[in-house]
Formats: structure tokens, C-alpha cells, sequence
């Protein structure tokens, strides 16, 4: 007990010796610093944005193997769709053959699915019939062959002259014929089409997670498309490209949206708080400067580990400001603390270290233990989410012990405020006052809020996680 209770003295000696020694030798901490920034950049460099949601599944899983496998076999899974809406059915017809052969000359593609093959499907009809059906042109083609074979055995006499069994399969052939519900019936229509649309499938050679070829075919196609006027077919055809490809397209165009603004309105609702709160431009260098450079390490090491960043990690820089700005506004508000005290800034800095510092450092080993739990799940999205906070809230930490000694050393201090009388403010002494009501109301907000958890279930439909807004 006694060894365990020497380590918070022992963490405050380290930290007052390493805030002193910063202190003194800023040039020393801001080239360590500098290095760490020039690898963290290698690493980021190659980072990009995955929005792929089947890779968020663990490799370990058959689905996924399968999926990887027919890829393999079969190289792209999904198509570049071209819908082309409005005119007459013959004029959409006209442009979709017209169109097809550009498209297949792309070297990005490799087939073209202008119509379907429907002669193919009717010879091979049988190999799609459902279950049922099939049994039933089995059994009566059985009971035909056993009364062919009767009728032709010359010891066999037919007293009753019985008719033979129908081989007639009209009513099955009902089943599916144009226009029916079945799958097979739809391949009975030649084109892709309804009342108001004709489609055109174009597939790919690589898969749809390359985002750059991704980019490239539908780059490509949509010059084949602007390449093949509407106004030669009918000046009221509208033509568009959806599919998966471009699905990708559109998904990594607004998660970067969502990015910017999410990181633009996390920093600067930082930045106003912190000139709120501490009423001094300084304490922007001192706090927010450490900050970033420590999400800068993050990106690093995202690019690393992971090479990517997921739909879940991609707001990893926004949730981190939020998270490590609290270090740096206890450290220092510790240090102006101390600073209004009367104490030089070293040795303000170094007191805020010994004592501020130790209770930050054990509040992040106390965050990156849960991120940690986090990163143990199976489920990627939880696993680099984990893990990459984790080595974010240690990057924020590091930054602050190596880099606010440098500051205090080359920056004038924030003008200190004096130390009040200690008496609490006008809602502390309110709320000391009416102890019943307060805890009346917190357990009455807790029952309201906690009344619907019963009904929350877990939605585990990907699509959920898409916008619904895409074009």
C-alpha cells in the first residue's frame, strides 16, 4: 500500500521536472515535437476517406469472404447505372442502344447491359421455375413416361382405354408470362424499363472502394453520356447517372461536408469559449495550439494504422477538440491561478504541473482505457474508432507536456486575475440552500428520461446509416 501510495508524488515530481526543463530548454521540447509533427504528416498523408459500409464488417466473416471472393472471380460487384427518363418509350430505346457501345468502349468497363437476353432466358426457363412448379412438370412428365412404357409392353392390356396423362403446362407457363409478378417474368421484357424510365447497367472492371477509379468511371461515363445528345433522340430525355459508383461519389462528397462544417463549428465554438471564458487572446496560443497539433498526430497515426478513416473515425478530429481542450483549460487556468498568487511563470508552471497535471494525466489513462474497451469490438467501425481516440487523447496529453513549456517561455503570460474572497456564487449558495428540491428535481429528470429506454433497440440496417438525401 505504501509503494502504491508513492506513485501521484512521483507522477507530480515528473511532471514539475519535465514542465521546468521545458521551461528552460523550449528548443529541445519543440524539436522533439517538430519530428513527431514531420512523421505524423507521413503517416497522414496516405490518409483517405472509406465510405464503404461492408468493410466496416470483420474480414473473419463468411459474408464478407464470400463477398471478396465473387469480386475476385467476378471483379466489380454493382454497376454505373445510366436512367433516362421522360420522352417515349422508343425514343429512351433508341438513345439506350445508341448509348451502349460508347459506354462498353471505355476502358473502365467491361460489359454493357443495354437489354436482357431473352431468348437465352426462354430456352432455359425450366432452370428458373420455382420449387413447386418444378415438381410439378416433374410429376407429369413421370406419369407420362410410366404410361408411355405400359402402353408399349406387349403383355400389357388396356381394358379401359384410358387417355394419356396431359403433358399440357399452360397453367404453369401462366405463371410466367410478361408482365407477371416473378423474377423470371420481368427477364421476359427486353429492356430495363418501366412507364417512365429505361435503365442502361454498365459494370465496371475494379471494385466501387477504390474511391479513384470509382471517380474515374463515372468521370468517364459521364463524358460518353454528354458525348451523345438527347436533342437527336428527343429534345424532352433527361439522362442521369446513379448506381453504385456513383452512390460513392456522392457519400464521400458530403461526409467531407459534413467534415468541414462539423470541424469548422467544433473549433470555432472552442475558440469563442475560450475568449469567453479566459477574456485573454494568449489563451488561444496556449490552449488550442497544443490542441491541434495533437489532432495532427491523430491523422498520423490514422494513416499508420488504418491507412483510411471510416464514416465512425472521419469525426474523430471534432469529437477530439472537444474532449482534449478540457486538459488544456485546466492547466491553465492551474497556472493563472497560481500566476495571481505571485509566482513567476516557470515556477507557476512547474506547481500546475505537480498538481494540475497529475490529475489531467490520470483522466486521460482513465479516457483511453474506455476508448480502448471500445477498440477491442470485432465490428471495424467500433474497433478504429477505439483505438484511433485512444491514441488521440494520448497525442493531446503528450502535446500539452511537451509544448506549453516552450509557450511560457517565449510567450507573455495572460494578465492574471486576483484571487477572489472564496465565497460561492449567487446559484452555489441557491442550490446549498434547497438540497430537497434540488434532488426532487434531478430524480424526476432522471425517471423522464430514462421512462422510454425500455423501447430503444439496436437498428443493424447499414442503410440507416446513409443519407436518404443523396441525388
Amino acid at each position: 500500500m505504501a509503494s502504491t501510495a508513492r506513485i501521484p508524488q512521483a507522477l507530480a515530481r515528473a511532471l514539475a521536472r519535465l514542465a521546468a526543463t521545458g521551461v528552460r530548454r523550449p528548443g529541445v521540447a519543440l524539436a522533439v515535437a517538430l519530428v513527431l509533427s514531420v512523421l505524423a504528416g507521413v503517416g497522414a498523408r496516405s490518409l483517405r476517406l472509406d465510405t464503404d459500409l461492408a468493410r466496416l464488417l470483420p474480414d473473419g466473416f463468411a459474408s464478407v469472404q464470400d463477398l471478396n471472393a465473387l469480386a475476385d472471380r467476378a471483379g466489380a460487384v454493382g454497376y454505373v447505372v445510366v436512367a433516362v427518363e421522360g420522352g417515349t418509350p422508343e425514343s429512351r430505346r433508341a438513345y439506350a442502344e445508341a448509348l451502349g457501345p460508347r459506354l462498353a468502349a471505355l476502358p473502365s468497363i467491361q460489359f454493357v447491359d443495354v437489354a436482357r437476353p431473352v431468348d437465352w432466358f426462354a430456352d432455359r426457363a425450366l432452370y428458373f421455375l420455382d420449387g413447386p412448379d418444378l415438381e410439378t412438370v416433374a410429376d407429369r412428365l413421370e406419369a407420362r413416361a410410366a404410361w408411355e412404357k405400359r402402353r408399349n409392353n406387349p403383355m400389357y392390356l388396356d381394358l379401359e382405354e384410358s387417355a394419356p396423362p396431359s403433358l399440357d403446362f399452360s397453367d404453369i407457363e401462366a405463371h410466367y408470362r410478361r408482365g407477371g409478378a416473378s423474377w423470371l417474368a420481368r427477364q421476359t421484357t427486353e429492356y430495363y424499363e418501366d412507364d417512365h424510365l429505361l435503365a442502361v447497367f454498365a459494370r465496371p472492371t475494379r471494385r466501387s472502394t477504390d474511391m479513384a477509379f470509382s471517380a474515374q468511371v463515372i468521370r468517364e461515363a459521364a463524358g460518353a453520356v454528354a458525348g451523345l445528345s438527347t436533342a437527336d433522340f428527343d429534345p424532352t430525355l433527361k439522362v442521369a447517372l446513379t448506381g453504385r459508383y456513383q452512390k460513392k461519389i456522392d457519400q464521400k462528397a458530403h461526409i467531407q461536408g459534413d467534415l468541414s462544417a462539423a470541424s469548422t463549428l467544433a473549433l470555432g465554438l472552442t475558440l469563442l469559449y475560450l475568449v469567453v471564458h479566459f477574456r485573454r487572446a494568449q489563451a488561444l496560443a496556449f490552449v488550442v495550439g497544443p490542441l491541434l497539433v495533437g489532432l495532427w498526430w491523430t491523422f498520423g497515426v490514422a494513416g499508420a494504422l488504418f491507412g483510411s478513416l471510416n464514416i465512425l473515425t472521419a469525426f474523430i478530429g471534432a469529437i477530439l477538440l472537444g474532449l482534449g481542450v478540457d486538459h488544456g483549460i485546466h492547466l491553465l487556468s492551474g497556472w493563472r491561478a497560481r500566476l495571481a498568487e505571485g509566482l513567476a511563470p516557470g515556477p507557476a508552471l512547474e506547481a500546475t504541473f505537480a498538481e494540475t497535471g497529475r490529475g489531467v494525466v490520470v483522466a486521460g489513462l482513465t479516457t483511453i482505457a474506455a476508448f480502448i474497451g471500445v477498440g477491442l469490438s470485432g465490428f471495424r467501425a467500433f474497433h478504429e474508432f477505439g483505438w484511433l481516440a485512444a491514441a488521440g487523447m494520448a497525442s493531446v496529453v503528450l502535446t500539452y507536456a511537451l509544448l506549453l513549456p516552450p509557450l511560457v517561455a517565449w510567450l507573455p503570460p495572460p494578465r492574471a486575475e486576483a484571487a477572489g474572497d472564496g465565497s460561492p456564487s449567487l446559484l452555489v449558495r441557491w442550490v446549498i440552500r434547497r438540497p430537497g428540491r434540488v434532488l426532487a428535481a434531478g430524480a424526476a429528470a432522471v425517471l423522464l428520461c430514462a421512462a422510454p429506454a425500455p423501447g430503444v433497440r439496436f437498428d443493424y440496417d447499414f442503410a440507416a446509416l446513409e443519407d436518404a438525401n443523396l441525388p
